[in-house]
């Protein structure tokens, strides 16, 4: 994919000179760095190397390390395919919710167990976190908190 040219003597002139402003400010702010701050010559002149000659380094890096994952892999021809099942965590346990009272809650209590992690849509939590049951305990979600059916 290519960029149009821009048409147009005035659109060309107003590119310039913006460009030029741009250049303009940046030297200019620089200038006002380097006359009025108190920090030393030497750390400018480091910064303004490391600007240069780093970040070019670390983009030339970057694309030399994607067009070798090119390389290897070729094209990208359609959208990675993923799973959309999350049934177990990356530690394992399982996940155990009434997902379709989940998408509506104002506040979700996750209750993380060893074998399993619960996850309990409330309009509000106002209890303490003594309160909160040991979800290793059981593998059910109650629908009313005070049945105490944990």
């Amino acid at each position: 994919m290519q960029r149009r040219p821009l048409k147009g003597w005035l659109k060309k002139l107003a590119h310039g000179l913006a460009l030029i402003a741009g250049w303009l400010l940046f030297f200019g702010f620089w200038w006002h760095v380097l006359t009025t701050q108190s920090i030393s010559h030497r750390e400018i002149v480091m910064l303004i190397a490391g600007s240069l000659i780093l970040f070019p380094l670390l983009t030339l890096y970057w694309v030399l390390h994607n067009r070798a994952i090119y390389k290897a892999k070729g094209p990208r021809r359609q959208v990675r395919v993923v799973e959309e099942q999350y049934s177990r965590d990356w530690e394992g346990r399982s996940m155990v919710g009434e997902w379709s009272v989940l998408r509506n809650a104002r506040t979700i209590l996750v209750l993380i167990g060893s074998e399993n992690k619960v996850f309990q849509g409330t309009t509000s939590w106002a209890g303490p976190l003594s309160e909160v049951p040991d979800p290793s305990l059981s593998w059910s979600i109650p629908r009313n908190r005070s049945s105490g059916d944990y």
